[in-house]
């Protein structure tokens, strides 16, 4: 048996080392000792150890639920202020529309006051304000369809012929079924040859009772007329011994008027 103590080989049976006299029983006792002393403290160590980690591990997750708490703190803060933000809005937009519509009421009123005064300039700048600010558009085509009438109707009376046929065209394209300001266009269109004629403008006041055939609901009128001025300009065209021209012109009218009146 070799000596744990001093390392001096002695017989296998032996209970104290010959060399330095050491007990082999209680040197064995005394290193189950030290060994199990020795375990312990590895032990707790490990056990240490993991109370570290543990405690760690606990702080890690710790500081990351705070920051986690944080950031729903701030998006919670930031969700009320988008709330708040967009009620604000809609708020102002709602007062706004508010203010809008009134204005555009009042305007409209205003255009009707100034149709009855006869002023069509106002009447046609309050209701285009009107319309800009969202009024009901139906009412808005109706009241512009009476001002273009209303003018066309007091142009015509006033000799004022190219305004009352540019008038009742606009009202026409609010009101295709506008009989008044058909005929209007009719009519104007028939006077406007007239000037022309006593103009000598010939071939002008021609055109210009082509279109008016083309627009009157009764084309006969016009189709009269336009006789008559072919008529008339063949017998000026004969007086002034420009025979050759008015031949021409006779041509031109009996390829329209087969039997002319």
């Amino acid at each position: 048996m070799k000596c744990p103590n001093c390392g001096f080989t002695n017989e296998d049976r032996a209970s104290v080392c010959i060399s330095c006299g050491a007990n082999f029983f209680e040197f064995s006792r005394s290193s189950e000792k030290l060994n199990a002393a020795k375990s312990a403290w590895v032990d707790q160590e490990v056990i240490e150890a993991i109370f570290v980690d543990v405690e760690k591990e606990k702080a890690i997750k710790n500081k990351q639920l705070a920051k986690l708490k944080n950031q729903v703190k701030v998006l919670l803060i930031s969700g009320s202020v988008l709330i708040l933000l967009a009620a604000s809005i809609a708020f102002l937009y709602s007062e706004d529309i508010k203010k809008k519509r009134t204005i555009a009421a009042q305007n409209f009123a205003d255009a009707l006051v100034c149709l009855e005064q006869g002023d069509f300039d106002c009447s046609l700048d309050k209701l285009g304000t009107s319309s800009d600010l969202g009024y009901n558009e139906q009412k808005v085509i109706k009241l512009s369809e009476k001002i273009f009438e209303a003018q066309a109707g007091e142009a015509f009376i006033d000799g004022d012929y190219a305004l009352a046929v540019i008038s009742a065209k606009s009202c026409i394209e609010r009101a295709n079924d506008n009989l008044f300001c058909r005929e209007l266009i009719c009519d104007s269109k028939i006077e406007i040859s007239k000037r022309l004629i006593d103009a000598g403008e010939w071939r002008q006041s021609i055109d210009m009772l082509d279109e008016a055939i083309l627009d009157c609901k009764d084309p006969s009128i016009a189709q009269d007329y336009e006789n008559s001025v072919y008529r008339r300009w063949i017998e000026e065209e004969n007086a002034r011994n420009h025979f050759l021209q008015a031949s021409m012109i006779k041509r031109e009218w009996k390829a329209r008027y087969p039997n002319p009146k």
